[in-house]
């Protein structure tokens, strides 16, 4: 994969394995007839995403004592990942129908400033986790309404864009610190914003309000002076 080194805990055969399963979904998808096929084939790309931005924190904290970027943002922390000359190409921090939208400039090394700045990521993060920490935590995450744990999202009417918008069907993206990516549905019924549904493997709340967490937010994009 362009711009990311492979981590040596990763066998180059497990890498092409997982990379064809995830390009063999997304040409089923683009093959199938039907409106609501549009839906999953950008939940597989923004999945694709996800995984990739998970892949390069673990790349970087393998050469952190395990340790993964950080800083007062998660835009900030993945900007880590470009100074580290893991990832060189801004694409995979946006998202199919996300306000955040990369604009493919990256600047030039050591710092490259010009990377993920404000409006041009869509991931949050959860701050001082270790490759050490519980798998179950949340680690990478589509940007929740405010910056605050248990993250929660908002339903958008069909198109909208928002900060903290979840799909038109209500589910969200989440990456755990397993490295596992999952599409999560909001909890039911009416109200906004809402928690996600209590995880059907262990009956918990993945953003478990008894162990809070803190997380990176996004940068919005700077509005006209």
């Amino acid at each position: 994969m362009r711009g990311m080194k492979i981590p040596c805990s990763i066998s180059r055969a497990e890498w092409v394995t997982g990379s064809l399963a995830v390009v063999v979904l997304g040409l089923t998808l683009s093959a199938s007839p039907g409106d609501s096929l549009s839906l999953k084939q950008k939940q597989t790309k923004a999945i694709s995403n996800c995984r990739q931005i998970i892949t390069a924190v673990r790349i970087y904290s393998a050469d952190h004592a395990g340790e993964h970027p950080t800083g007062s943002t998660a835009n900030e922390a993945f900007r880590a990942l470009f100074r580290e000359t893991i990832v060189e190409v801004e694409d995979i921090f946006g998202c199919p129908d996300s306000m955040f939208k990369p604009d493919g400039v990256i600047g030039k090394a050591p710092d490259f400033a010009d990377a993920v700045k404000p409006g041009e990521n869509h991931w949050a993060m959860t701050a001082d986790l270790t490759d050490s920490s519980s798998n179950s935590i949340p680690l990478v995450y589509e940007n929740p309404v405010k910056a605050a744990w248990p993250a929660k999202w908002i339903t958008p009417a069909e198109e909208a864009k928002s900060k903290g918008a979840a799909w038109i069907d209500g589910t969200v993206i989440v990456g755990l610190n397993d490295s596992s990516v999952r599409l999560m549905k909001l909890l039911p019924g009416k109200g906004s914003p809402m928690g996600l549904e209590l995880d059907p493997k262990t009956g918990k709340d993945i953003f478990d309000p008894s162990a809070p967490q803190t997380i990176l937010d996004v940068e919005l994009a700077k509005k006209g002076p």
